[in-house]
């Protein structure tokens, strides 16, 4: 049977994170968006997301979204499936700023110290933007749990030319919405830990998605249309790249 997200939390800064425990899979995920892969079957499950912190989630409501989460020693697999009755992704090519439209996104941190921290999203057309973030120096947290401002200015560098190595995705669009599956390699998960294998481990990490809808009020972009930002782990809206200390807590198991 899969797990569900919302059992375990942690208090951060006065502030609940998420904390889920994902079982090794029973074979290796086929990075394909097939809807009958039967090891999805034993993952965990984060059974919707919340509104991103803020006045811009006034008046909206989440849309349904389910993310599966697995691993084994080359790979973390997430699969998210996304409900929609209409898909908007105006960008293409790698590094796009495809946050404007409909996308899927992952922050993680494998160390959890809030000093080098990856996010990859993906397009329902399969578009993928890969950021590396390095702070340079002991993070210093807001009690919103955003960086400090003063810090990130001296000491906060992204590097949006750096591709993680071995990265895979697939996405596909259907008449109830659209899917998207990810692996991400060990090779970059495991490279501050000096390993080359994944193995039961805790990291920090938050997942999102970007819904841009039309016909709501206080429309956002040229064809007024409006953000919905969601997210696992509260953080505030537009400020999950900054926001290391809010990512949730990911755990590695070997059993279910």
């Amino acid at each position: 049977m899969p797990h569900t997200s919302s059992i375990h939390l942690k208090v951060v800064n006065g502030s609940q994170r998420p904390h889920i425990k994902v079982p090794r899979a029973l074979g290796k995920p086929a990075v394909t968006c097939d809807p009958n892969e039967e090891l999805w079957a034993r993952a965990t499950v984060i059974d919707g997301l919340s509104l991103s912190l803020g006045p811009e989630a006034a008046g909206l409501s989440p849309v349904p979204t389910t993310i599966r989460l697995l691993w084994d020693e080359d790979a973390l697999y997430l699969r998210y499936r996304c409900e929609s009755d209409e898909i908007y992704a105006p960008h293409s090519g790698r590094d796009a700023h495809h946050h404007l439209g409909d996308v899927v996104e992952i922050f993680i941190d494998p160390m959890g110290d809030a000093r080098q921290w990856y996010e990859v999203q993906v397009t329902p057309t399969n578009q993928v933007l890969d950021k590396m973030f390095l702070l340079t120096a002991l993070p210093e947290h807001r009690q919103d749990l955003l960086l400090d401002f003063d810090l990130m200015s001296r000491e906060l560098w992204e590097f949006i030319e750096w591709d993680m190595p071995g990265l895979q995705h697939a996405a596909a669009i259907d008449e109830a919405g659209w899917t998207v599956d990810m692996a991400l390699p060990a090779e970059a998960l495991m490279r501050r830990h000096g390993e080359g294998h994944l193995r039961p481990i805790i990291m920090r990490a938050n997942f999102l998605r970007y819904e841009w809808r039309k016909g709501i009020d206080g429309g956002e972009n040229a064809e007024g249309r409006r953000l919905i930002a969601m997210n696992w782990a509260s953080v505030r809206h537009g400020q999950p790249h900054v926001s290391p200390g809010a990512m949730g807590y990911l755990e590695l198991i070997e059993g279910t």
